[in-house]
């Protein structure tokens, strides 16, 4: 059900503590979850620029925004939904007006493997096609006036109500909410000509990684080098570096810790292994590289993690 009372929180106090030195923000939301929901005020000091190795769907409600997304600069206005791939540096400012109250808009910011790991690889390619086309910044303002915002704004209401998520169902809501809105934007952008040339280029690709994701799901405990990785797929490492960065939205090595990260997540979650078992497990040599990993893409110890990850769901 809709959340009935949000509670607006001043973006740039909320995340610009998650914005490591490099730019790199961190998982905004609960680091057990895959889907967060935040309601957010643009005001006061400014967000900084970051990126990120999650997605986001923004939906702003009031106000209007200047979007700075890489050399790009675009303008939002209420009922307007902005979309963001994380890949290139972006930031977001009010519009100087008379407004006496900031803008407002709400942040739906989600994993990608939330989709890539319940999916075939053309169903995962059709979800995130918004976030994976080569082209996807100059589509990264989808207008009221289309419907789609609207409707995407109610789902992540409903969404927001489910979290956090205590139960069974309400992972299945989140996850079926979340899809919903993917494919709300998906069949927007489908009927573009440079949309649709983008998911072919996207499933193609994706299909000739795959053999190499399975390797790595598979294999997470053996050490993978770039150049092993590149040769797998037979191709060079220049060639595979961009490749991957177009199919997968984040680097190769990116893409290696954090499905080591996310297993370590697991096994956390579901066993009573020690730390520096599990170091081990998902192929970290140095538990102190380990952890700094963690921290970085969790924004917590592993330790903290297992504690607030304890919470049986009914």
């Amino acid at each position: 059900m809709p959340l009935e009372s949000p509670v607006w929180r001043d973006a740039a106090t909320t995340f610009n503590g998650r914005i490591a030195a490099d730019g790199l923000m961190a998982w905004t939301g609960d680091p057990t979850q895959a889907i967060d929901v935040s309601f957010c005020a643009f005001g006061g000091s400014p967000l900084r620029a970051h990126r990120q190795h999650f997605f986001e769907i923004i939906c702003l409600d009031d106000g209007a925004l200047r979007c700075q997304v890489g050399d790009r600069l675009l303008t939002a206005i209420a009922g307007d939904l902005i979309i963001v791939n994380g890949r290139l540096p972006h930031t977001f400012r009010p519009l100087q007006s008379s407004r006496v109250e900031p803008p407002r808009a709400v942040v739906v910011s989600f994993q990608p493997d939330e989709i890539y790991t319940s999916e075939s690889i053309d169903a995962a390619s059709w979800y995130l096609l918004p976030f994976l086309a080569r082209d996807s910044a100059s589509v990264a303002i989808v207008p009221a006036q289309t419907g789609v915002p609207a409707a995407i704004r109610d789902l992540a209401a409903r969404l927001a109500g489910e979290l956090p998520v205590r139960s069974t169902g309400a992972r299945v809501a989140t996850r079926t909410y979340l899809k919903m809105m993917l494919v709300l934007l998906a069949n927007h952008l489908v009927v573009r000509p440079a949309a649709a040339a983008a998911l072919t280029r996207t499933q193609r690709t994706r299909t000739r990684l795959q053999p190499l994701l399975a390797h790595i799901d598979a294999h997470l405990d053996e050490p993978l080098s770039l150049a092993d990785a590149a040769a797998r797929v037979a191709l060079s490492r220049p060639q595979f570096t961009r490749v991957f960065r177009d199919a997968m939205g984040q680097s190769f090595v990116d893409y290696l810790n954090r499905r080591r990260i996310e297993q370590a997540q697991e096994l956390l979650r579901s066993t009573p292994h020690g730390i520096a078992d599990i170091c081990r497990r998902v192929g970290f040599a140095s538990q102190s590289y380990f952890g700094l990993v963690f921290r970085r893409l969790v924004h917590m110890t592993p330790r903290e993690f297992r504690r607030r990850a304890a919470r049986p769901l009914a």
